[in-house]
């Protein structure tokens, strides 16, 4: 049966790569169970996008490996991931301001999630921060200099969320 399922992807697919979301541990123990493993990584937008993977060699389940080469993992004192890489971005366009908020002076991309890296240098995510640095805190300000808090919200989180998730174009690469 295994190998039918194998050959329905074709019969050369040696793996997956899965991320954006938390992978169910049933889906991935079955797919290994199949013979196609899948490994679990971890990334945004601005990380261009990859910051963490599993290897093919040592996957190990419920994290989302390890760091990719050249890159650097650090876990902030409130347990904040911290990603520094040639691969980060050099800021969002026109917004130098939510860029010095996104990465800070030495580099380190803040990224809003919460982890933990275990003894073998594996990353697992355990939560997300509360993030003011795209809206909140502007919203508040903008609405106390009475402004429009409906055009305020519109501004400053549909913005975010495009620059965040949707729309690569607005960011600045070496």
């Amino acid at each position: 049966v295994y190998a039918k399922m194998r050959a329905r992807f074709g019969g050369r697919l040696r793996f997956f790569v899965s991320g954006g979301a938390a992978l169910n541990a049933e889906t991935a123990r079955f797919f290994g169970a199949v013979g196609i493993p899948i490994l679990e990584g971890y990334g945004m937008t601005e990380s261009a996008p990859v910051i963490s993977v599993n290897p093919c060699s040592r996957m190990k389940l419920g994290t989302v490996g390890t760091t990719i080469p050249g890159g650097e993992v650090r876990i902030a004192s409130d347990g904040e991931i911290l990603y520094r890489g040639p691969n980060v971005m050099k800021g969002y366009w026109k917004s130098d301001d939510a860029a010095r908020e996104t990465i800070d002076a030495d580099g380190w991309l803040h990224t809003g999630d919460v982890g933990i890296v275990d003894s073998d240098g594996y990353l697992k995510i355990t939560d997300r921060t509360f993030d003011e640095r795209f809206g909140a805190a502007r919203v508040r300000e903008a609405v106390l200099r009475g402004e429009d808090p409906d055009a305020v919200i519109d501004r400053e989180y549909k913005g975010a969320y495009e620059f965040r998730e949707k729309t690569r174009k607005y960011l600045l690469y070496q």
